[in-house]
């Protein structure tokens, strides 16, 4: 795994009441797998043989004898990890906020988020057999596993876009404060979608996906509501309450991969860029003590819930010819069941938490 990460801020001050924060970030993540003494060349993985074998204690691959003419064992074949995995990601982002306070009792912010990512993806399902390009699963590279921009609609590289923005205001009046706000986001996975998710490969059952059976897929919108009082009870006691919604968009491997393969032996995970961002509505309330001295005690009582899961769904069953298979020993056609994922999971978690806290 590699990554980097860079983020640069300023703080400008306009006025003793107003002033707004301004940065820039770029993030970057990489993550590789194959075989340990080849990994990076991937031309070097086919082997002549057959498949690695695992030895008599399933602990580790041995190489395949090579047999002379007398039947004698006179060599092995060295044998390979037989998956290459190459995912990289990255993203810019600038973010803003200006905050000026409008008189003694409000004080108001308003912001916004943007960020750019760029995902790719290389996956050769068994990189140790002879070359085929249907064992490879890929976006945002060539079949050599090298970047690349010019891959036609079905390979190319992935810029999904999120923008938020937001408002707040904060009211203070005889120790009764109040953040109310309300944030707005707006995703775009940039994808192409299946018009009909339930039939991948068309009415038609062919077997294939085509440029005829996708479609742009959808932009979300988001209206997420926030809400944060507290107010004093004695003197040494304070009640408060938030509540709030907040989106986040699936991972983008449950977005992705495989939608662009083009055979239906290479389907057997679908990704779905028709799935809806994650939601959780959230409240908590609670009482904080403060004891005599440094000490205080905080309890607090909270509901969480998540709208939106992704989960894998088992599509209608699909036969393919035993030359579209990633094993190339099968030799009848093979029936698969296409997996894909789909809004429809939900969770609640409810939990009492309790704080204490020593000032020094």
């Amino acid at each position: 795994d590699k990554n980097l990460g860079v983020n640069a801020k300023i703080t400008h001050t306009l006025s003793s009441e107003t002033f707004y924060n301004l940065s820039l970030s770029y993030f970057d993540t990489q993550r590789k797998r194959g075989d340990g003494v080849l990994f990076d060349d991937i031309t070097e993985y086919e082997r002549g043989i057959a498949n690695p074998e695992y030895d008599i204690h399933n602990l580790f691959r041995e190489g395949n004898a090579v047999i002379d003419s007398l039947g004698d064992t006179v060599g092995y074949v060295p044998s390979y990890w037989t998956n290459y995995f190459d995912r990289r990601s990255s993203y810019i982002g600038v973010k803003g906020d200006i905050t000026s306070q409008l008189n003694a009792n409000n004080t108001l912010k308003l912001g916004f988020d943007f960020q750019r990512h760029t995902v790719r993806y290389y996956e050769n399902l068994n990189a140790t057999q002879t070359f085929n390009s249907s064992r490879i699963n890929r976006y945002g590279f060539d079949l050599n596993a090298e970047t690349s921009e010019d891959e036609g609609i079905f390979n190319d590289t992935k810029h999904p876009i999120n923008l938020g923005l937001f408002l707040q205001d904060r009211f203070e009046w005889q120790g009764l404060i109040i953040n109310a706000g309300l944030r707005f986001d707006y995703f775009d996975y940039k994808a192409l979608r299946l018009k009909t998710p339930a039939t991948p490969f068309g009415t038609t059952g062919d077997g294939t996906i085509d440029e005829a059976d996708l479609e742009e897929s959808e932009k979300f919108t988001r209206m997420s509501p926030r809400l944060g009082l507290s107010f004093p009870v004695t003197e040494r006691d304070k009640f408060f309450f938030n509540y709030g919604h907040f989106s986040q968009w699936p991972r983008f491997a449950y977005v992705y991969p495989q939608l662009e393969s083009t055979v239906a032996s290479e389907i057997q995970l679908l990704g779905n860029p028709n799935l809806d961002p994650k939601v959780t509505v959230e409240y908590e309330t609670g009482i904080q003590h403060e004891f005599g001295g440094l000490w205080s005690l905080g309890v607090t009582f909270y509901n969480r819930d998540i709208y939106d899961y992704a989960k894998s769904v088992a599509l209608g069953e699909v036969d393919i010819p035993a030359n579209q298979t990633p094993d190339p020993y099968d030799v009848d056609p093979v029936t698969i069941s296409p997996v894909r994922y789909f809004n429809g999971d939900s969770a609640r978690s409810l939990g009492v938490e309790m704080t204490v806290i020593k000032r020094t």
